[in-house]
């Protein structure tokens, strides 16, 4: 009897050890899966209408090294804007560098080209919440294009406000501001201060992550 009651022991002993080790397989194999399905390449291609762009700074005084002028930077533009982000995101936290292109007509133009294009790059840093609301900002490191017969060039900052109630889409609110310290016009690069167009932009862009 003692035999039998032993061995019994045993085998019950076998079946708690493989019993602990299934657990920790099962803990860390869904540990795994949730770090591998909140983090990932973020790619997130983007079509939206600025609805809104516009300078109010007035006449501005442009130096070069052989001559001087004046721009009149005022103005008011619409168009379309397309470019995508590319990153990485972890548990909801999103990093990256951001690109687009705008192509906008100026209104009221009484001379020349009325035609607004501008390329930006940048970084960008922002958060993925898990109640269906995205919020980034960047800093763009180039914006640079023509302003009618003008070209244009230097720096802005992005803010985006997305919310992601539909099915692989985020509807996005976007607002930039620019710095503009280059104005090239007649074969002359000038420098100038105080350029610093606004514009804001409605957009839908399709954030997936791949693994």
């Amino acid at each position: 009897m003692k035999r039998i009651i032993l061995l019994i022991f045993k085998d019950y002993g076998k079946i708690n050890i493989d019993g602990g080790l299934m657990k920790i397989f099962i803990t860390i194999s869904l540990f795994l899966f949730s770090f591998l399905s909140n983090a990932g390449i973020l790619i997130e291609p983007q079509l939206g209408y600025i609805f809104s762009s516009k300078s109010t700074s007035g006449t501005l005084n442009l130096t070069a090294a052989n001559a001087t002028g004046t721009l009149d930077s005022n103005y008011k533009a619409k168009g379309l804007d397309y470019g995508a982000r590319l990153g990485y995101q972890f548990f909801g936290l999103m990093s990256g560098v951001t690109y687009s292109k705008t192509s906008m007509k100026i209104d009221e133009v009484s001379s020349g080209s009325d035609t607004y294009k501008l390329t930006n790059m940048g970084l960008f840093l922002g958060y993925d919440a898990p109640i269906l609301v995205r919020v980034w900002g960047a800093y763009l490191l180039s914006a640079k294009g023509n302003l009618g017969d003008a070209g244009v060039k230097g720096k802005g900052t992005e803010f985006g406000l997305g919310y992601k109630g539909l099915p692989f889409l985020s509807l996005n609110f976007i607002y930039r501001t620019y710095d503009f310290t280059e104005v090239t016009s007649s074969g002359y690069t000038f420098s100038t201060s105080g350029f610093k167009p606004k514009e804001m932009e409605l957009a839908v862009s399709l954030p997936f992550n791949l693994f």
